[in-house]
C-alpha cells in the first residue's frame, strides 16, 4: 500500500474512532457534551491536515499536487460535515425547545385566565349576602357582623390561640404569668372587602402560575398548622393563612368596615405596612409596645384581636432589620426596592435572629381581609 493512501486510510479509520468517542460521550453526559462536539472535531480535522501537508512538503517527489489537495481538503471536508450535522441537530432541538415552551406557556395562561374568570361568590358559610352578593359588593357600609362564639368555630379559634400562646415569651415583657380567657368571637361579613381581597387572590395566583417558585418550608404560618376546619378553604400553594393582628376597641368597627389602612399608622420597623403575627402572643406584645409608646392604659378587660386572612403571595425572606417601603424585585442580581423592573416579590417575611418571633408584611391592604374579631380578657397572676 502507497504511503499516502496508508494515510488516507488512517485518517478514514480515526474519523471512525472519533466518531464513536464522540457519540458515546454525548451519550454518557446527557447530551451536555453536545456543544464540544464542533470545536473538538474541528481541532482534530485540522490537526489531521496540518500532518498531511507536512508529510507531502517533506515528500514531495511521492505523489502529485492533486495527491496533496485531495488528502489536505479530506479532514477539512469532513469537519464541515460534523458541523453541517450538528448546526442541523441544534436548529431542531430548539424548535423542540421553542414548541415545548410555547405549549407550558399557554397552558399556564388558560389556567390563569380560568382563575381569572372565576366568579366572585361570598364563603359559603356565610349567613348573609349569597344570592344578592354582586348587588352588594360594589356598594359601601353594607357590612353584616356574625355572632360565632356558640360553636366550633370559636373551639378553633380558641384552639389556635392557646397554641400559639408562649407564656415564656411573655414574661419577657409582662409581670407575671400572663393568661387569656375569650369572651366573643365574631365573623366581619362585609362583600366589598371580600370581592377586593378575593381579585386580589386571583392577581396573585396568575402570577404565581406565569412566574412558578418553589415552595420553602419557611414560607408556612404557624397558625396553618393548628386548625384543620379554618385551613380548609386556604390557598397554601399562594401562602394563604390566618393571622393575628391586635387593634383598639375603638378602632374595630372602622377596619371592619373599610379593613386596615397602614398609611395612618406609625412606621414599623420594615417599613409602613401590615404587619401580622403566626402567634397569638406576638400580637399581644405588639399591643403591649403601642400602649407604652402611647403612654396609655390598654386595659385588662373587652381586648380586641382580629384573626385576619390575608395571601403572601412569594414572600422576601429578610434577617436583618431594613426598611421596605415595598417588596424587593425578584430579578436575579437586583432585588432591589427602588428600580425599574416590573417583577417584585408580594410580601416581606423577617426572622431576624435577635427577635423572639418572626414578622409577617403585606404592602397593599387588598391582600388581607379581617375576617374575625376575637374579644378577650387578660389575666395576669403574679408569681
Amino acid at each position: 500500500m502507497d504511503l499516502p493512501w496508508a494515510v488516507g486510510f488512517a485518517f478514514v479509520f480515526g474519523a471512525f474512532f472519533l466518531y464513536v468517542t464522540l457519540l458515546f460521550l454525548y451519550v454518557a453526559s446527557n447530551g451536555r457534551l453536545l456543544k464540544v462536539i464542533p470545536e473538538f472535531s474541528d481541532a482534530w480535522c485540522f490537526g489531521w491536515s496540518a500532518v498531511i501537508l507536512v508529510y507531502f512538503l517533506d515528500n514531495p517527489g511521492d505523489v502529485s499536487s492533486l495527491y496533496i489537495k485531495v488528502y489536505a481538503m479530506l479532514p477539512l471536508l469532513f469537519s464541515c460535515l460534523i458541523g453541517l450535522i450538528y448546526d442541523v441537530y441544534r436548529i431542531f432541538r430548539m424548535a423542540r425547545k421553542r414548541q415545548k415552551m410555547l405549549a407550558q406557556r399557554k397552558k399556564q395562561q388558560d389556567e390563569a385566565n380560568e382563575v381569572v374568570e372565576m366568579e366572585i361568590l361570598a364563603p359559603s358559610y356565610w349567613v348573609n349576602f349569597q344570592n344578592d352578593f354582586k348587588k352588594w359588593a360594589g356598594q359601601e357600609g353594607k357590612v353584616m357582623i356574625v355572632d360565632v362564639s356558640s360553636g366550633e368555630i370559636q373551639d378553633e379559634i380558641s384552639r389556635m390561640m392557646t397554641k400559639s400562646w408562649s407564656k415564656v415569651k411573655m414574661l419577657i415583657h409582662a409581670r407575671g404569668n400572663a393568661d387569656f380567657k375569650i369572651t366573643k368571637v365574631e365573623r366581619v361579613e362585609n362583600p366589598r372587602l371580600w370581592s377586593q381581597y378575593f381579585c386580589k387572590l386571583q392577581d396573585i395566583s396568575r402570577k404565581c402560575y406565569q412566574h412558578p417558585f418553589e415552595k420553602a418550608p419557611w414560607m408556612n404560618a404557624y397558625t396553618y398548622k393548628l386548625s384543620r376546619i379554618l385551613n380548609e378553604g386556604l390557598r397554601n400553594e399562594l401562602n394563604e393563612y390566618y393571622f393575628f393582628h391586635g387593634t383598639n376597641a375603638n378602632v374595630a368597627e372602622a377596619i371592619c368596615a373599610t379593613g386596615f389602612d397602614f398609611r395612618i399608622s406609625k412606621e414599623g420597623p420594615l417599613g409602613r405596612g401590615i404587619y401580622l403575627a403566626e402567634n397569638f402572643s406576638k400580637a399581644e406584645l405588639d399591643m403591649i409596645k403601642e400602649a407604652k409608646r402611647k403612654k396609655t392604659n390598654r386595659g385588662m378587660k373587652e381586648l380586641k384581636m382580629f384573626l385576619v386572612r390575608a395571601c403572601m403571595g412569594r414572600p422576601y425572606l429578610t434577617r436583618e432589620k431594613k426598611q421596605f417601603p415595598r417588596p424587593p424585585c425578584t430579578v436575579k442580581g437586583c432585588m432591589q426596592v427602588k428600580c425599574t423592573h416590573t417583577s417584585h416579590f408580594d410580601s416581606v417575611i423577617a426572622d431576624v435572629s435577635t427577635e423572639l418571633y418572626r414578622e409577617f408584611i403585606i404592602y397593599e391592604k387588598t391582600m388581607c381581609y379581617p375576617e374575625y374579631i376575637i374579644t378577650y380578657d387578660r389575666i395576669v397572676n403574679p408569681v
